[in-house]
């Protein structure tokens, strides 16, 4: 029996060590999962600002453009208006070039918008794999838990057989 506890003690201490390297690395997995997802709400933050921005900005430039095609005195503008005021315009070149003007924004804004909506994409995407893998771990973390706990008693009751 003596030369049994020497044995018993050793492999408890190795246990006990591998549990405090397990219980570590769960550790560090918490605070990876909660540096992700206080990356991802920074992020996702920093993506709503920049559409909240672009949309004012939209919004901006569409009411400039609306001035643009209104007449120039303050009452609301008919039809006949509108054509009395393109048709003031001496120069077909002129009316050109306004309205390419106006489709060159036009087309510069729905790029951007689509460039922005891509980023933001991918960054879900990323950030919500690194989310998922730290679940992961959190979800072994909780299995590895419950099955010390659960082994517990098992390993008493061997002791006491013993």
């Amino acid at each position: 029996m003596t030369q049994g506890l020497p044995q018993w003690i050793a492999e408890v201490q190795t246990l006990q060590q591998q549990l405090a390297a397990l219980r570590q690395r769960c550790n560090q997995a918490e605070d990876s999962a909660t540096n992700w997802c206080q990356l991802y709400e920074s992020e996702a933050q920093q993506r709503r600002l920049d559409a909240a921005a672009y949309q004012q900005q939209l919004e901006t430039l569409q009411a400039k453009i609306g001035q643009l095609e209104q007449p120039e005195d303050d009452g609301p503008a008919a039809p006949e208006q509108i054509a009395q005021t393109v048709a003031q315009i001496q120069s077909v070149d002129i009316l050109q070039a306004r309205l390419v003007d106006a489709l060159t924004l036009c087309e510069r804004l729905s790029t951007a918008l689509k460039a922005e909506q891509a980023n933001h994409a991918q960054t879900r995407d990323g950030l919500m794999t690194a989310l998922g893998d730290a679940v992961d771990l959190l979800t072994q973390r909780a299995a590895a838990t419950e099955a010390e706990t659960v082994g517990r008693p098992v390993n008493q009751a061997s002791d006491r057989a013993g």
